[in-house]
């Protein structure tokens, strides 16, 4: 009987010890999927004011192009003027 209690006591003892560094490594990964969840919220921000700042770009590029369009229209009708002048 003994013999059979100690048994039990050190399968107890080797599971106790294989499920408290079980826990160790749920609880390493969780804090690794916490860090990595920040991160990609982090990039995700990052993201977001790059393209806020592409759009603004495009736009103020496209504006300079009806302004040199319309500047060259001005310069042509100009040319024109003062050749027919």
């Amino acid at each position: 009987r003994n013999n059979l209690e100690s048994s039990l006591a050190e399968t107890e003892c080797q599971y106790n010890t294989l499920l408290g560094e079980l826990q160790n490594q749920i609880t390493c990964v969780e804090q690794q999927l916490a860090e990595i969840r920040a991160e990609i919220e982090c990039q995700n921000q990052e993201y977001k004011t790059l393209l806020d700042v592409k759009c603004r770009l495009e736009q103020e590029i496209q504006t300079y192009r009806c302004l040199l369009e319309g500047g060259q229209q001005d310069l042509i009708a100009l040319e024109g003027a003062a050749q027919g002048g």
